[in-house]
C-alpha cells in the first residue's frame, strides 16, 4: 500500500506489478498506513487528526477513530485487536478495535513519556511490547498493558523514523535522519551493532524472516541488505577480510565490541581463523574498552577476553611483543 500526495492510497497487486485497488474519498492528507495482520484492513493516519481503516475489499472506511493531533504513525498488534497510534502531541495511544467498528472509541491506553512527536512505532511479534521512535532521536520499549515505558535507548542524534522488532523479539532495528541504523539487544539496552553507508535519511527498516538480514531504505533512492547476524559475520572474517583494516576507534565506534559475546562460540570461531591481524585488532579492541572506564576496570570480562585473544595471536603467528599491549593490573 502506497500513501499518495493526491490524498488517495493505492493498494498493489504484486506479483502484477499493478495497482489492485484505490481508497479514495477523504480530502486528508495521509501521513502513515499499515495493514492489519490478515491483510484485509488498512489504517490510515492524517493530518486531519484521525485515523481511518478501510475495508480493503469493499474499499470503504469502516471505522473513523478521533485521534486529537496529527497522526504520524500506525501500527497494528500481532492479533489485530488492537491499534497504537503516534501523534505530534508526543504521546502514543492504544485502542481497541476488536468490538463493534460503529461504536464511539476511546483511547484505551496513552502512554506519555516522550518529549517530542512520535514518528515510528512496532509491536513485538508477542504483543506485549511496543517500540517507538521520536523526532529527538530517543526510542522507547513500552510494557502498553501496564502503560510504563521499560527501556529508552539513546544513540541516534536526529529523528527516528523506523523501527522494527527481529522475528525473535530480542532484537529492534531502529533508522534514523542522522543516516545511519542501528541494531540494539533489547535484554542489555545497548546498540550492538551500528550500519553505515547510507548518504541521506535512513527511512525504512526490516528484518528477514530469519533474523539474520536487515533492509533499509533511505532518501537517497537506495535500499541496502545487511547481514547482521554476528556467527555469520565472525565465520566470514578469513574468508572475506571485511574487518581487517579496521583499528579500535572505528570497532567500538560501530558499537563491535559486543559481537563476539552475541554467541558463545563466536570467540572460538575468531581463534579458528588463525588470523593473527584480525584477532590482535579485536584483542586491542577488548584491551583498550576494558581500560578507559567504559568497562568496569582491568578485573573485567572485557580485559579477560584479550588477554586470551592476544595470546591466541601470538599463537597464530603474530609478534610476541602483542602481549606487551595488554595494561596488566597493578
Amino acid at each position: 500500500a502506497a500513501a499518495c500526495s493526491n490524498n488517495k492510497i493505492q493498494v498493489w497487486d504484486l506479483e502484477n506489478a499493478k495497482v489492485d485497488k484505490t481508497l479514495e474519498g477523504d480530502t486528508s492528507s495521509v501521513l502513515s498506513i499499515a495493514f492489519s495482520p490478515d491483510g484485509k484492513r488498512l489504517a490510515a493516519g492524517t493530518d486531519a487528526n484521525k485515523v481511518r481503516i478501510w475495508d480493503i475489499g469493499s474499499r470503504k472506511v469502516v471505522k473513523t477513530i478521533g485521534v486529537g493531533s496529527l497522526v504520524t504513525s500506525v501500527v497494528f498488534s500481532p492479533d489485530g485487536k488492537r491499534l497504537a497510534t503516534g501523534a505530534d502531541d508526543n504521546n502514543v495511544k492504544i485502542w481497541d478495535i476488536s468490538g463493534n467498528m460503529k461504536e464511539i472509541m476511546l483511547p484505551e491506553k496513552t502512554l506519555k513519556g516522550h518529549n517530542s512527536e512520535i514518528i515510528s512505532a512496532a509491536f513485538s511479534p508477542d504483543g506485549e511490547r511496543l517500540a517507538t521512535g521520536a523526532y529527538d532521536g530517543a526510542v522507547k520499549i513500552w510494557d502498553w498493558k501496564n502503560s510504563r515505558s521499560v527501556a529508552t535507548l539513546a544513540g541516534h542524534i536526529e529523528p527516528v523514523n523506523s523501527v522494527a522488532f527481529s522475528p525473535d523479539g530480542k532484537k529492534l532495528a531502529t533508522g534514523s535522519d542522522d543516516h545511519s541504523a542501528k541494531i540494539w539487544d533489547l535484554q542489555s539496552g545497548k546498540s550492538i551493532m551500528t550500519l553505515t553507508g547510507h548518504t541521506e535519511s535512513v527511512t525504512g527498516v526490516a528484518f528477514s524472516p530469519d533474523g539474520k538480514k536487515l533492509a533499509t531504505a533511505a532518501y537517497e533512492g537506495a535500499a541496502k541488505i545487511w547481514e547482521i547476524d554476528a556467527e555469520t559475520i565472525i565465520s566470514k572474517l578469513h574468508e572475506q577480510r571485511k574487518l581487517s583494516t579496521l583499528i579500535y576507534p572505528q570497532l567500538l565506534s560501530w558499537n563491535l565490541q559486543d559481537i563476539l559475546g552475541m554467541q558463545e562460540d563466536n570467540e572460538e570461531k575468531l581463534c579458528d581463523t588463525k588470523e593473527a591481524w584480525q584477532i590482535a585488532a579485536f584483542a586491542d579492541l577488548y584491551a583498550k574498552y576494558s581500560t578507559t572506564g567504559v568497562e568496569a576496570d582491568a578485573g573485567s570480562p572485557g580485559y579477560a577476553r584479550a588477554s586470551r585473544l592476544y595470546k591466541c595471536a601470538v599463537a597464530c603467528g603474530g609478534d610476541s611483543t602483542l602481549l606487551q599491549r595488554l595494561r596488566m593490573p597493578e
